[in-house]
């Protein structure tokens, strides 16, 4: 299980959250959206799952529609079969609103008998808010080389680096600014670092899995040792300027 999660501002309408199906086997993949809870209760969240053959992490124009209704996917052992489930935010939704969104895959082997079939689901959660902070999350996989993407995979035993953007998308500076994040599921933490600063920002401190609560935080600058899992957070000193941006990092080897 995989938990996603995005914080939306205020008045924006429609939010993507891409993923990626890798077969380990030949079959067929459909997807579907098994549950969605608002909380509030308020009607007219909406969402459906696309297909993104390019793997790009977004909607892209004319791209095939999974669900609804599903619609299966013949498979070979190997093969991504990324998609993105798009999501529409009801205008009248106010701060603190969100929806959790569980999106499951559905497999059936070929040639299996008795019939086999497999399920996976994975959980978005988003949340309004009138805060102007905007984060972007992007992974890349060490191992294979290659640039940042949305999306990525790993076999066991490859690094995956993470990049969190920020982004003061307001007119006045946000104070006591703090990035958290966690370990994915089936990995491990590999080390951490600061990105791009921007100067406003004058210091940062991280907990990680190599310093958890209650160990006292260290510089973002600090080397860590591998291993462990779990939270992290990234908190600054100083003033995240209108328009200012900056970013974190982190690497984690895969189970």
């Amino acid at each position: 299980m995989i938990r996603s999660s995005v914080l939306l501002r205020l008045g924006t309408c429609l939010c993507a959250y891409p993923h990626t199906f890798v077969a380990q086997t030949g079959g067929s993949v459909s997807f579907d959206i098994v549950r969605q809870v608002a909380s509030p209760v308020i009607d007219g969240w909406s969402a459906k799952i696309f297909a993104d053959a390019g793997c790009t992490g977004a909607v892209q124009p004319g791209a095939a529609v999974l669900y609804p209704p599903a619609v299966p996917t013949t498979v070979t052992a190997g093969k991504n079969v990324c998609v993105v489930l798009q999501l529409f935010v009801p205008g009248h939704a106010l701060d603190g609103y969100r929806n959790d969104a569980s999106v499951q895959a559905n497999f059936t082997f070929t040639n299996a008998l008795p019939g086999l079939t497999a399920s996976y689901v994975v959980h978005d959660t988003t949340t309004v808010s009138a805060v102007a902070l905007e984060l972007k999350k992007e992974v890349r996989n060490v191992s294979k080389g290659g640039p940042f993407g949305l999306s990525n995979d790993a076999r066991s035993g490859e690094t995956l680096e993470y990049r969190i953007t920020y982004t003061n998308n307001g007119a006045t500076p946000i104070s006591g600014l703090t990035v958290n994040d966690a370990t994915p599921v089936y990995t491990s933490f590999a080390g951490s670092q600061e990105d791009t600063t921007p100067a406003t920002l004058t210091a940062c401190t991280k907990r990680t899995p190599a310093n958890p609560a209650p160990a006292p935080a260290v510089a973002c600058i600090t080397t860590q040792s591998a291993g462990g899992a779990g939270p992290m957070d990234w908190k600054f000193v100083g003033q995240l300027a209108p328009g200012g941006t900056g970013a974190v990092r982190f690497k984690v080897t895969v189970n």
